[in-house]
């Protein structure tokens, strides 16, 4: 089914009358399959927000803190646990620095798994 773009319009605007312009987005950004990116560390919304044109300044972090990319003019501070850079940005850096974010998620994911694993005395006895 194809949704148009006069139809897409009308729903924003109902969505809008009945709950307000900032829920409204939200709702409809759902809808339409507009997903917020997530933390590759801890499944947390992405924090993005750009003064460019004013000031130079540009910021993207992890609502947890999990990392943190500050932009301001032409020089970036890319920070995370077990990575911390300062200065002009290069290909190669932000590689180094999209790894760790990797290796991270990784140790977060095992630890996670190790957190919510059931000790022997509480697994069920397979029956056999």
């Amino acid at each position: 089914m194809n949704i148009y773009r006069e139809r897409k319009r009308a729903i924003l605007n109902t969505l809008i009358k009945q709950y307000g312009m900032s829920e409204a987005y939200d709702m409809y950004g759902d809808f339409m399959g507009y997903r917020k990116p997530k933390c590759a560390i801890c499944g947390a919304e992405i924090y993005d927000y750009s003064e460019w044109s004013e000031t130079g300044y540009e910021i993207k972090k992890c609502t947890n803190n999990c990392w943190v990319h500050t932009t301001y003019s032409l020089t970036d501070s890319l920070e995370t646990k077990g990575f911390y850079y300062y200065g002009k940005l290069t290909e190669p850096i932000y590689q180094s620095f999209q790894e760790q974010i990797k290796e991270n998620a990784q140790k977060m994911k095992r630890k996670n798994a190790l957190f919510w694993r059931k000790k022997k005395s509480q697994r069920k006895r397979k029956e056999g």
